[in-house]
């Protein structure tokens, strides 16, 4: 396994010379070459990529896992997620389809009322549970 140290690409065998960036090799103090099979391999593919090096005189010799820091957008998937999870609780995909056409067609305000309050309070309860209290609203 070639690990570049840098950027933390991982690359099954030993064999440097057929690992370029920009089509040119890396060298050896760029990457950490570590056998496939052994325990510090497989330790690197659970943890992937959400780990860190641990070295002494230059030489991998472990890793740690390091706590997952979810991204904006994987943050916001969460949050759109379980804000249908939360509506979908009290109303089926049709149940909303037929509020918001009985909406437009006669104006059924008080349907449409509580239907639009439950929605404000799954996003409110969802956008806590994603994003903690406190947190700017998206």
């Amino acid at each position: 396994m070639i690990i570049v140290k840098k950027c933390k690409s991982i690359f099954n065998g030993n064999d440097l010379s057929l690992i370029k960036h920009n089509g040119v090799a890396y060298t050896d103090d760029e990457v950490y070459i570590i056998d496939d099979e052994s325990d510090l391999a497989k330790k690197v593919w659970d943890f992937c990529p959400d780990f860190d090096f641990v070295v002494t005189n230059g030489k991998l010799v472990d890793i740690v896992a390091m706590e997952h820091v979810a991204t904006t957008e994987e943050l916001r998937g969460k949050y759109e997620a379980l804000v249908v999870s939360k509506i979908r609780s009290r109303y089926t995909q049709d149940d909303e389809y037929k509020v918001l056409r009985e909406y437009l067609a006669d104006n059924n305000t008080l349907e449409f009322t509580a239907y639009n309050d439950y929605v404000k309070t799954c996003k409110a309860e969802a956008h806590l549970e994603i994003y903690g209290k406190g947190a700017v609203k998206v």
